[in-house]
C-alpha cells in the first residue's frame, strides 16, 4: 500500500493526552494513532451511509426486505467497505 505523508500540529495542550492514548493501545507511533482515529471514522460513515441507505429502501416499499435479500445486501456492503467504495 502506498503512503503519504502530512503534518498535523496540535495544541500543546493536547500533547499529553495524545501520548497517553499512544501508550494505552500500544500504538508505535502517533501517526499510528492518527490512522486509527481515521479507520473508525471511516467506518462511521460507512455506517452512517448504509443506515441511510437503508432508511430509503424502508420508506419507499417497493421491495419486501426478506433475511435472504437482508443478507445479500450485508454481503455486498461488507466487500465495498473492503474495496474502499
Amino acid at each position: 500500500m502506498a503512503s503519504n505523508t502530512f503534518h498535523v500540529s496540535i495544541p500543546s495542550y493536547m500533547q499529553p493526552f495524545v501520548e497517553e492514548r499512544i501508550k494505552e493501545r500500544f500504538h508505535k507511533s502517533p501517526g499510528a494513532y492518527v490512522q486509527e482515529l481515521i479507520r473508525q471514522d471511516q467506518l462511521r460513515a460507512e455506517k452512517i451511509k448504509l443506515t441511510n441507505m437503508l432508511l430509503v429502501g424502508l420508506a419507499s416499499k417497493k421491495v419486501k426486505m426478506t433475511k435472504q435479500r437482508w443478507e445479500k445486501l450485508k454481503k455486498k456492503t461488507i466487500q465495498e467497505i473492503k474495496e474502499g467504495k
